[in-house]
C-alpha cells in the first residue's frame, strides 16, 4: 500500500525551464513528455520523475517581422519547361492518315526568341477542324515592358 504523504512531486520542465503546471494555458500545450526513473535522471531534481511540457509559440511569426538592411527573398525552385507535342507531317504518310487531328491548343512556346528588330517566325499545321482560330502573343522585352497582341483568321 503507498502511503501518500510520503509521496514526492514530480519536477515540472515547462519549454526547458522548471516551473508550474499553472503557468501554462490550457490551450499552449504542443507536446507533454512524462519522464519516469532512471530517464528523468537527466534533470537536476528528478529523482520523482519529471514533466516536460512544451507549449506552442507565442507572437508574431519571426519571418513577418522586418529586418533592417535584410532583402527578403523566396526561393521560387527549379522548373524544367515542358516541351508543347506538336505532330511532325514530315512524311506523306502522316499527311494521308485517317485520323484526326482534333487540338484545341495548335501552338504554344514560351521561349520564341526575337531578332534585333523584334520580328520572329514560326510555323505550325492547323488542327482538322475548320473554324476561326485565335493567335495570341503575349511577352516581355529585356526592359520589362509587357506586350501583347491577338489575331484571328479563319479556316475553311
Amino acid at each position: 500500500m503507498i502511503n501518500n504523504e510520503t509521496r514526492k512531486p514530480f519536477l515540472i520542465i515547462i519549454d526547458g525551464y522548471p516551473g508550474k503546471i499553472d503557468d501554462v494555458a490550457t490551450d499552449g500545450f504542443s507536446t507533454i513528455e512524462v519522464l519516469k526513473p532512471p530517464a528523468s535522471f537527466i534533470y537536476d531534481g528528478g529523482e520523482n520523475g519529471v514533466l516536460v511540457i512544451t507549449t506552442k509559440p507565442r507572437g508574431p511569426d519571426p519571418e513577418d517581422i522586418p529586418s533592417i538592411g535584410v532583402l527578403p527573398i523566396s526561393v521560387m525552385g527549379f522548373y524544367k519547361a515542358r516541351q508543347f507535342y506538336s505532330p511532325k507531317y514530315d512524311n506523306p504518310a502522316a499527311l494521308n492518315s485517317k485520323q484526326r487531328d482534333l487540338r484545341s491548343t495548335i501552338y504554344w512556346n514560351p521561349e520564341i526568341k526575337t531578332d534585333t528588330d523584334g520580328n520572329a517566325v514560326i510555323d505550325f499545321f492547323n488542327a482538322d477542324g475548320a473554324g476561326t482560330y485565335t493567335v495570341t502573343i503575349e511577352g516581355i522585352d529585356k526592359d520589362g515592358n509587357i506586350g501583347r497582341q491577338v489575331y484571328r483568321y479563319e479556316v475553311k
